[in-house]
């Protein structure tokens, strides 16, 4: 073995043994969801954390009272890697019509409109960032029975979105670890499933 490679194995056996010492790497504990995926109950989250938005933006109105579902906006969660952030065209198909119920939200649908009419994208601010070695599939979580709010907590009651879970290695691992025995959607350790 090359000098190489073994600095190679060497670094891998120091960052699983990391992992496995990390919070939520122990026995798994959580919530069973109705498609029977546990998820660890671990959020901590803070309301007035998350990141101001260039449009006051209000998910317990979308998502919440109006219902709206999560997958209308985030068309792409159930069929890429990536959720997206919807295209001001999305806004739109509503807000040509649906005007605010304040003169504070009518300000905000205003900017939507004029965001759209210059044909540019609104500039949101994101919320959640997963490092660049780090790899997460929507798609399969989603396909998976795993709602929006297992990891993204109850988003339709959220004024402003904030970063629920931690989604550190730990908190996913403890996770996949509760559900490598699910006999409809088996989760993987194996370093690879999220680091490529």
């Amino acid at each position: 073995m090359d000098r190489s490679s073994a600095r190679f194995l060497i670094g891998s056996l120091v960052l699983l043994a990391a992992a496995l010492s990390l919070e939520g790497c122990g026995p798994a504990r959580g919530v069973i969801t109705s498609s029977g995926v546990t998820v660890p109950s671990a959020a901590r989250g803070i309301p007035s954390s998350g990141p101001v938005q260039p449009i006051d933006f209000r998910h317990n109105i979308h998502a919440g009272q109006y219902r709206i579902p999560c997958l209308y906006c985030h068309a792409y969660a159930d069929k890429s890697p990536v959720a997206n952030i919807p295209a001001v065209s999305v806004c739109m198909n509503c807000h040509k019509f649906v005007n605010g119920s304040t003169p504070e939200f009518d300000k905000q649908i205003q900017s939507v409109r004029d965001y759209f009419t210059r044909g540019e994208p609104i500039p949101w601010v994101s919320v959640y960032r997963l490092p660049d070695h780090a790899f997460f599939n929507h798609k399969r979580h989603v396909k998976a029975g795993l709602e929006c709010q297992a990891c993204h907590g109850p988003v339709e009651t959220m004024e402003r979105v904030y970063k629920y879970s931690s989604l550190k290695m730990g908190w996913c691992v403890k996770c996949h670890k509760a559900n490598l025995h699910n006999t409809k959607f088996a989760a993987s350790i194996d370093c690879y499933t999220c680091h490529r």
